[in-house]
């Protein structure tokens, strides 16, 4: 006779997304905000510097292409907008509709099982290099073991 096991994993407590995500993004808007408004290195007796890179002006035509390539989001958002076809969207989930994922495939996806977490990685790692901070590096290599702990287990499945 086939018996069928049922295990159950407790997570805890758990929060809605908007709850995650409000604290999650409330953080840095406080914190860039406290270190603007109250740049308490200054009385801690530190230096600043003026890293001076281009000049003080734009040319008038990156007004329109900048404004067009940041409001894009107008478009998605509008209204009127209606989302892409059915032959357009990519559904990771079974045909049969009896559960499960099939493996994406095209672009980094024939490479490596999560691309998503991939280029999370390397976007990280560009951030990393172009601010140098021992806390961005730290967690660079947390965040990079955990997706690779959920890439790993994706691909078990």
């Amino acid at each position: 006779m086939d018996s069928l096991t049922v295990v159950f994993k407790d997570l805890g407590p758990q929060v809605s997304y908007d709850t995650l995500f409000f604290w999650e993004y409330l953080g840095p808007l406080i914190i860039y905000r406290m270190f603007y408004y109250f740049p308490l290195y200054k009385f801690l007796g530190y230096i600043t510097r003026m890293s001076v890179f281009s000049h003080a002006t734009s040319p008038v035509s990156n007004v329109f292409r900048n404004c067009a390539y940041y409001w894009i989001a107008y478009y998605v958002n509008h209204p009127l907008y209606t989302p892409v076809n059915d032959l357009q969207m990519k559904n990771l989930r079974s045909p049969s509709g009896n559960g499960g994922y099939q493996m994406p495939r095209g672009f980094l996806f024939n490479i490596v099982t999560c691309a998503n977490y991939t280029t999370e990685i390397y976007q990280w790692l560009g951030f990393n290099i172009t601010t140098q901070t021992v806390a961005g590096y730290v967690f660079l290599v947390v965040a990079a073991s955990i997706m690779t702990n959920w890439a790993l287990a994706k691909h078990r499945v």
